[in-house]
């Protein structure tokens, strides 16, 4: 047999099924290109030297690879409804005297083509509008560095690796189905849905269950680290939940809906019901994915928002001063130091601003002790289990607290004064640590010092007399704690007045001048200077991946919802054309392709923003890792996100319902 026949064949095929494969050449087009471009800057990156790079690198490594597991879904599952939607074809070659090498090998071509076709085009693509994505990186993550975009050969290589072994799984995936088939399968298998599904209740209950299982999960997490570990296994949940709802829950409403006599017996009832119900079962899977697509789209642009337009928020909670330096309390992590003085501190630092021509104001000074535990019958105990409540407990003398506020609170012996940041601990009338009592005698509402809330846990804050009892409490846990021990800091935080780039340097040389002054006391030390890039750097970069995430979502929904209109035009064509025989008016043809496209189609939508509102909760404990507890910002940025999804949703359903109309009425 002649070999440029099956290539010929393979042309002509393209060419004749045009409304799926250049859909199909185009998607494979955009997630080739999204991949090389995302590959590219990762590159450009990971050469560059700038504070926040590792983590820039990590971020964007983690988003080449999501996308490219994206990319290679979308890439089997339009080839899949390629081979579904053309089997009759097929298998009308292999009656008319092709045996199935010889259709083996016309995929073959048509494959090699699309795929050749589409791995140049994105990287064309790709190259063309890579510098313009990685000046619009730059500007979201605002970098001063003056990085140039540069040519990376290696984005190249694994794209073309990548892709072409996408590619040859999708030749041995199709061949292997051609291989599997009868030839009367083959004519049969456009027409698979056709059987009327059954109402599979188990299946339906255990969705509703496994549904209701991660909901129960996302309401109920205790602390923002517990949200982290459980987060994805009520994901996991959520997703087979779904599933389950949409292949059985599904069917098994619209056999509620046939059964109730008065409903099923209308004309437009009638024509809906029977026509989803027959072919539930196909389209189910799809409903499904649109649900989780649509769900991750919203959750992943309102997270990433949110961080990125909260940045500035985090940095003010987490800086009440610009520089926050800690001083350690203790000779050799044993003997007590004595006090300290906040004017020898003061003078140090502000003879070593004015090389800078810098100026030290504000200056900020306290006794901190802060641990993490558990408060149970016998106390409180620093050994806290995750599967627990624990909270932070700090403690401040009333001396520095009112020096801090201008107040004039007064405590004595093992009397407190208590700040809680829930109510549970609001009731306590006294907290033992150790085998000692300590008395609440007041409460406030309102802290301070609000760094507190970008703590991970529930927040106690005590007042107490002086630091004799701060050091008692911290021996008292120190003697418990098992694995490590918590001691007692002094505080010297302060503002700084001046060029930025001074700031920047002051922050590179102030550790060395304070340890040769005070015996390498200096134990931590943070600027809001450095920090400010390092966490635009890590929220910038989560937004650029969100949006390109985000992206990449909405085209894989788009891709299924055209698909899936595509689909169902061809099968309900030959069912519309006999009810127009029958008597049914084209304008009742199209209230119920509307009325059908409309009760399927927003459903969906529908459920991932249930899913998005159960999860709000998790979410926002997540983000309170992280820094942000603006839950204002995040609430406005879910309900935008949702606004925007909804719209482009809706744009979608116009233009997919004309193609659906327009095939069932040819």
């Amino acid at each position: 047999m002649n070999k440029s026949l099956f290539r010929k064949l393979a042309f002509n095929s393209i060419k004749n099924n045009k409304t799926t494969f250049i859909p199909y050449a185009l998607a494979c087009t955009t997630m080739i290109a999204l991949f090389f471009m995302m590959a590219s800057i990762k590159d450009q990156v990971a050469n560059a030297s700038f504070y926040g790079a590792s983590s820039m690198k990590a971020i964007l490594s983690m988003g080449v690879i999501i996308i490219g597991i994206f990319s290679v879904f979308v890439i089997f599952y339009t080839n899949s409804f390629l081979l579904k939607r053309r089997t009759k074809e097929l298998g009308l070659y292999n009656v008319l005297g092709l045996e199935k090498k010889h259709i083996s090998r016309v995929l073959l071509w048509e494959t090699t083509m699309v795929g050749f076709a589409s791995i140049v085009m994105g990287i064309a693509l790709g190259l063309l509008f890579s510098k313009l994505i990685y000046l619009v990186f730059l500007n979201i993550v605002n970098l001063k560095s003056n990085i140039e975009f540069g040519f990376s050969i290696t984005s190249v290589v694994y794209t073309v690796i990548l892709y072409l072994i996408v590619f040859v799984a999708t030749i041995i995936y199709n061949t292997f189905r051609i291989y599997l088939m009868h030839p009367v399968e083959m004519l049969r298998n456009s027409k698979a849905g056709e059987k009327e599904p059954k109402a599979k209740w188990i299946l339906a209950i255990l969705g509703l269950v496994s549904l209701a299982i991660g909901y129960v999960m996302a309401l109920n997490t205790k602390n923002p680290l517990e949200a982290l570990s459980i987060f994805f296994i009520a994901v996991l949940f959520v997703i087979v939940g779904t599933y389950l709802l949409f292949l059985s829950g599904s069917i098994a409403l619209l056999k509620i809906l046939k059964n109730n006599k008065k409903y099923y017996y209308h004309k437009t009832h009638f024509i809906s019901v029977s026509g989803m119900i027959y072919r539930m079962k196909q389209n189910a899977v799809g409903l499904a994915n649109i649900c989780i697509l649509s769900t991750a789209v919203i959750v992943v642009l309102t997270t990433t928002t949110a961080l990125y337009l909260g940045n500035k928020d985090v940095l003010d909670l987490r800086f009440p001063r610009n520089v926050m330096t800690e001083m350690d309390c203790y000779d050799d992590g044993k003997n007590r130091i004595p006090a300290y003085d906040e004017n020898e501190i003061a003078e140090v630092t502000k003879n070593h601003a004015s090389k800078y021509d810098l100026t030290v104001k504000n200056i900020q000074t306290y006794y901190d002790y802060s641990c993490v535990g558990t408060f149970t019958d016998d106390g409180f105990d620093p050994n806290y289990q995750m599967d627990t409540d624990f909270v932070t407990v700090q403690l401040i003398t009333a001396e520095d607290y009112n020096r801090m506020t201008g107040e004039n609170l007064s405590v004595t012996g093992n009397d407190v004064i208590l700040y809680s940041s829930t109510d549970k601990y609001k009731e306590y009338d006294k907290f033992r640590f150790g085998t000692e009592d300590y008395n609440v005698v007041g409460t406030i509402d309102e802290y301070a010092n609000k760094s507190y809330e970008t703590d991970s846990f529930d927040n106690i804050r005590l007042i107490v007399a002086d630091t004799e009892v701060m050091f008692k409490i911290c021996e008292a846990n120190n003697n418990i704690l098992e694995t490590y021990k918590v001691y007692v800091a002094y505080e010297f935080n302060y503002d700084l007045e001046g060029k930025d780039e001074d700031k920047l340097e002051f922050c590179k040389t102030i550790r060395d001048a304070i340890n040769n002054n005070f015996n390498n006391r200096l134990i931590g030390f943070d600027d809001k200077f450095n920090s400010e890039d390092e966490i635009m750097s890590l929220f910038g970069s989560l937004f650029f991946i969100g949006l390109f995430i985000g992206t990449l979502f909405i085209i894989v929904t788009v891709l299924i919802i055209y698909y899936k209109q595509i689909s169902e035009g061809h099968d309900d064509r030959e069912r519309f054309v006999i009810m127009q025989k029958v008597g049914m008016s084209k304008q009742e043809v199209k209230k119920v392709i509307n009325g059908q496209i409309l009760s399927v189609f927003f459903l969906p939508i529908l459920l991932a923003v249930v899913h998005v509102i159960v999860a709000f909760d998790i979410i926002k404990k997540m983000l309170r890792v992280l820094g942000l507890i603006n839950v204002q910002l995040y609430v406005m940025c879910m309900i935008g996100t949702i606004i925007a999804f909804v719209i482009v949703y809706a744009i979608v359903y116009v233009l997919t319902a004309r193609t659906y109309y327009k095939i069932v009425n040819d």
